[in-house]
């Protein structure tokens, strides 16, 4: 086997051997990389299938939301014309009262008030200060009216 005119014919026997190896570790390996391929593809598709799910669930709410907008755009809209309206009502209803005639004000601006409230601020400070009189009192005061020289403006009366 190992002699001259053998050795030719070993080594083409064992190159033949190694071919049908190498041809054999090919096959095996190109049958490994396409079930690689098919996992990597399946994979790929149930990928795509929740990432399609995903932007599907994500479109909706994003309807949602701007449903959402539209209606709290239209809610404003409708607050502010209430708003006009009613900003209207009472300047129609409340133009009719006023302190000065003809809703006019006076010219005068060296006093920071106008007569009526200072009427009403004058009468209120006079009442503060009022005491129900006494029983003694009203005596006092009926004999002092009986009295003929009395005058308001002399002290007891006598």
């Amino acid at each position: 086997m190992f002699g001259f005119g053998s050795s030719s014919l070993c080594y083409y026997e064992v190159a033949k051997e190694l071919e049908g190896l190498i041809e054999w570790e090919w096959e095996e390996w190109m049958k490994w990389e396409r079930k690689k391929q098919i996992e990597r593809e399946r994979r790929l598709r149930e990928e795509s299938i929740c990432l399609d799910k995903k932007w599907k669930e994500r479109q909706a709410l994003f309807d949602i939301l701007k449903t959402l907008w539209g209606l709290l755009d239209t809610i404003i809209e409708l607050m502010q014309t209430v708003r006009v309206y009613i900003t209207l009502i009472l300047n129609t209803v409340l133009s009719g009262f006023s302190e000065f005639p003809n809703s006019m004000q006076p010219p005068c601006t060296n006093m920071p008030w106008t007569i009526w409230p200072a009427l009403v601020e004058l009468w209120g400070l006079c009442w503060m200060f009022y005491t129900p009189l006494s029983p003694a009192d009203e005596r006092q005061l009926q004999l002092s009216l009986q009295d003929a020289e009395w005058t308001p403006f002399s002290g007891s009366g006598t």
